[in-house]
């Protein structure tokens, strides 16, 4: 009888041509054998689970269902069908208890016909609720203030920034918000003037955020000035938006306050010549300074970065007289010979709105946005620091070229009050050149804004006095119902002296403006 041999594989090399010997493993105890895995929990047919009794009725066959039901004493009485002491619940009862319990909890979850009739909705998904999760920004974003971001970087800023809306060139998204999200002065400032805006605007009806968000802007500059070691680029842009602020609420104190404040944060930092580097800082701090000296007719407080010299003015003025470019002003030359500095605003105001009907164009020239705020800029600092003229018709070419400006830079009408003050002032002066030149007991208008030189007086041509009515109406704020009253009244007494109609001052008006039928636009075009 052979002895009992182990169990063993022979494992072959797989190629052919193979010099290696087979290997054998042999299995001296058997082969091993792995445990089946084990199931847990109580397994069927457990010993261990009590099986219900049945009671005599059910085991003679009564079916019956008032035998399953029976009073329970809670207080620990047993039932009135068991002998359990009084003050403890039978094993048997306890276990009714709960099965009564578990019947009435999956009936009660149990869906009516129409729920389960209706389709199964898709659960929500689970998304980030908060603006900030991470708390990366220097304010805590609610909602609401995210909002007013957006309003402020797709719909405001095209108010402020008209020239470089004709080139698609958003400043206040591709630069001031990027200063914002480093910065919470800057953040609160902007949330706050969204929210004024659209509180004017009747899109907004809590009235209580923009004030919120102003006060905390200057608590938190209060606090900076008094402990700042050096003047950074969000202290300047946030004190010129104050400042800005403060001339549109009609605060004309408070907007000096601030314009003195940044006259003085610039001189600590080095200086205008320092943020030439820094277009957008320089354009704010331009924006807030003109806003309120244009209106008051004051000189800026940084008129000094465009004037030149006085040395190389009075050279130019002697040496380049060259003829004004526009035809209409070459006239109005040879009635009351014009200023220099005049002459010099109108051929770089004639240039701009040329350089605007170009850009409107060709939307891809940023050079020229850019030189069409140079040249507005420069007209109107110039403009601003001309004394004021004591001949009464050359007061009024200043402040028409001022108003001129005003219409080039920004949209007409202008839904915020940018040169009411201005506005009035020229209604007055013509009003006061009207009554001088006129006599008591002539009727005739045809004398209306008379200019007197050497003793003999010459009479404004129609056109020009029209062109101004139309440029100083189209700067009239919205709101401002009484000034464009008077301004539509003049328009219509100057055209009844002109000889046209309704139809034909509206021809006229188009003439004066450039329509551009691909844009739909309109730039005015200087009186030539």
């Amino acid at each position: 009888m052979l002895p009992h041999q182990a169990p063993s594989e022979i494992v072959f090399p797989v190629s052919v041509a193979s010099t290696q010997d087979p290997c054998v493993f042999r299995y001296d105890h058997g082969p091993v054998k792995l445990k089946a895995p084990r199931r847990r929990g109580r397994p069927l047919g457990s010993t261990k689970k009590p099986k219900p009794k049945e009671s005599p009725t059910r085991a003679s066959g009564d079916t019956q269902d008032g035998a399953d039901y029976h009073f329970i004493h809670m207080a620990g009485g047993g039932s009135s069908s068991t002998n359990s002491k009084p003050g403890k619940i039978s094993d048997e009862t306890r276990a009714t208890i709960r099965k009564h319990a578990m019947n009435n909890y999956v009936h009660r979850k149990r869906k009516t016909a129409s729920e389960i009739k209706q389709p199964h909705a898709l659960s929500p998904v689970h998304q980030i609720n908060d603006v900030d999760p991470f708390d990366a920004f220097p304010v805590k974003l609610e909602p609401y203030m995210l909002d007013l971001l957006k309003y402020y970087m797709t719909t405001i800023w095209k108010e402020f920034y008209t020239i470089e809306n004709y080139t698609s060139f958003n400043p206040m998204s591709d630069y001031c918000l990027t200063l914002a999200f480093g910065d919470s002065a800057l953040m609160h400032l902007l949330i706050g003037c969204a929210g004024s805006y659209a509180s004017r605007m009747g899109h907004m009806q809590e009235q209580a955020i923009p004030g919120t968000h102003m006060y905390r802007t200057l608590t938190i500059m209060k606090t900076r000035i008094a402990t700042m070691q050096s003047v950074t680029d969000e202290t300047i842009a946030v004190v010129a938006t104050l400042a800005y602020v403060e001339k549109i609420k009609g605060s004309y104190n408070n907007w000096r306050i601030h314009m003195g404040g940044l006259k003085r944060l610039v001189d600590l930092r080095g200086g205008l010549h320092s943020l030439e580097s820094k277009p957008i800082i320089m354009s704010k701090i331009f924006r807030a300074d003109l806003c309120g000296s244009v209106d008051a007719l004051e000189i800026p407080f940084f008129s000094c970065y465009y004037l030149p010299p006085p040395s190389s003015c009075a050279t130019n003025s002697s040496q380049n007289k060259s003829p004004i470019a526009t035809a209409g002003f070459r006239t109005l030359d040879r009635i009351l010979m014009l200023d220099e500095r005049i002459k010099h605003c109108v051929d770089c105001l004639d240039e701009a709105s040329h350089l605007i009907a170009s850009l409107m164009e060709n939307r891809k020239d940023y050079a020229a946005a850019a030189k069409i705020r140079f040249l507005v800029t420069k007209s109107q600092y110039q403009l601003l620091s001309t004394e004021k003229y004591s001949h009464p018709m050359h007061e009024l070419c200043r402040l028409v070229l001022l108003l001129f400006a005003e219409s080039l830079v920004n949209p007409s009408p202008p839904h915020l009050p940018l040169c009411d003050l201005l506005l009035a002032k020229f209604r007055d002066l013509w009003k006061d050149s009207t009554d001088n030149n006129n006599d008591d007991n002539d009727d005739d208008n045809n004398n209306i804004c008379c200019a007197t030189i050497n003793g003999q007086q010459f009479a404004l041509p129609l056109d020009f006095k029209l062109w101004a009515m139309f440029v100083a109406a189209s700067t009239v704020s919205a709101p401002n119902h009484a000034l464009m009253e008077w301004y539509l009244r003049s328009i219509a007494d100057i055209a009844s002296l002109m000889t046209i109609g309704c139809m034909e001052v509206d021809t006229w008006r188009y003439g004066m403006m450039r329509k551009h039928s691909g844009v739909g636009a309109k730039s005015h075009v200087i009186y030539n």
